[in-house]
């Protein structure tokens, strides 16, 4: 890729353009360009939130045995 770079760098010579090359992104300046640039999104309120009762049959042990809960 070095030789293509010379090739170009002496036929753009005459037309009075010089190459310069781009320098590397981080990804992490990156990402954090994008997200200190970009508008957050408000989050609609929907009134009062209530709280939610879970009511159990009382299947735990005291050992530690019982009935898992995925919410």
């Amino acid at each position: 890729a070095t030789g293509r770079i010379a090739k170009w760098a002496i036929e753009l010579l005459p037309f009075d353009i010089t190459y310069k090359p781009r320098r590397a992104i981080k990804s992490q300046v990156l990402a954090d360009f994008i997200a200190e640039w970009t508008e957050a999104k408000l989050l609609k309120e929907y009134g009062t939130y209530s709280n939610w009762v879970m009511h159990f049959d009382g299947s735990k042990m005291l050992a530690g045995l019982g009935a898992g809960v995925v919410l």
